[in-house]
């Protein structure tokens, strides 16, 4: 998914499963972290957000535990536009309590992903002209290629998303380093002559 992509996409999508799109697309998450998360994992004050649990829906329901791996348990941080209009939803259809969860159905459950994929994403994409096969997890890569197309070290990017390893990150993401590399003479250049100004 685009940057543009995810733009209409917020744009499209029904005001109260808004924050699917900051959480996944803006911060990384997936979709059973960010259905898990609560309003003490939000730390607003240090703009980051807490990974402690995840969501997994089973034939009973759906059922919250820690993260599969030791790196899925981390902090991400958050631009401050994206916390601010985050903290407005929060506002607006977040419970008060600090365990309450951020996002949940028009009913207060926790969100199903097969609900929330037929009546609420799918209906969006179509509203917004975008490609049907477009999944949350698009959103996923989305967020790790544009910060590695910003310059994000390999290191950061595998921490936000939390990946067992670097080799993850480098293996899904290599494409975009191979972008990266077509402008490197100009880079070179710009680092270059960085350099070689004379002093003041």
């Amino acid at each position: 998914m685009t940057l543009e992509q995810a733009i209409a996409l917020r744009k499209a999508i029904d005001p109260r499963y808004r924050a699917v799109v900051l959480l996944g697309y803006w911060c990384g998450l997936r979709f059973g972290e960010l259905t898990a998360l609560r309003r003490s994992d939000v730390d607003v004050s240090r703009s980051r957000i807490h990974i402690r649990r995840t969501a997994q829906q089973t034939v009973g329901g759906v059922v919250f535990g820690p993260p599969k791996t030791a790196a899925g348990r981390r902090s991400v941080p958050v631009a401050k536009s994206v916390m601010s209009e985050l903290c407005d939803y929060m506002e607006a259809y977040t419970g008060a309590d600090c365990v309450a969860l951020v996002i949940t159905s028009s009913a207060g459950t926790p969100l199903l992903r097969q609900n929330f994929l037929r009546r609420t994403w799918r209906p969006a994409l179509a509203q917004a002209g975008l490609p049907a096969e477009l999944t949350p997890h698009s959103m996923r890569h989305g967020y790790a290629s544009l910060l590695i197309a910003g310059g994000f070290s390999v290191k950061e990017v595998s921490t936000w998303c939390g990946h067992a390893s670097t080799s993850i990150t480098l293996a899904v993401y290599a494409h975009v380093g191979s972008q990266q590399a077509d402008d490197a003479p100009d880079r070179l250049d710009n680092l270059l002559s960085s350099l070689d100004e004379p002093q003041p």
